[in-house]
């Protein structure tokens, strides 16, 4: 049972990999990414440019351990050679992915209405 869910773990890493490394090369800043300026945050703008580029690195992240998990429950009813356990696991793993992502789904949508509403109607 271990040595399965190492042999997927490490069947997954080149996947995650392949989708991370673009974030990671975005994620290099200049030397020094504050000349000219006293401090990184001048206004009220640059704070909601900040919280943008949390939000986007968390839903990125989000939606590659969603596709992780969606991949991990494909893989256990791939192997589940017709154990009843195994496929039983195998949709719980779907089932928990699926939610995940409607929850998701919902936030964004959530946070579209939420900014729409604050800002008066002009998001």
């Amino acid at each position: 049972m271990m040595k399965n869910s190492i042999k997927i773990a490490l069947s997954l890493l080149p996947i995650v990999s392949l989708v991370i490394m673009p974030m990671v090369a975005v994620a290099q800043v200049p030397d020094d990414p504050f000349a000219g300026s006293d401090a990184p945050i001048q206004e009220i703008s640059d704070v909601n440019a900040v919280i943008e580029t949390i939000y986007n690195w968390v839903v990125g992240v989000f939606w590659v351990v969603s596709a992780g998990f969606l991949i991990w429950a494909a893989m256990l009813y791939a192997t589940a050679r017709g154990g009843e356990e195994q496929v039983k696991k195998a949709k719980n793993v779907l089932i928990y992915a699926l939610v995940g992502i409607a929850v998701a789904v919902a936030a964004t949508g959530m946070r579209s209405f939420i900014t729409n509403l604050l800002s008066g109607g002009a998001a």
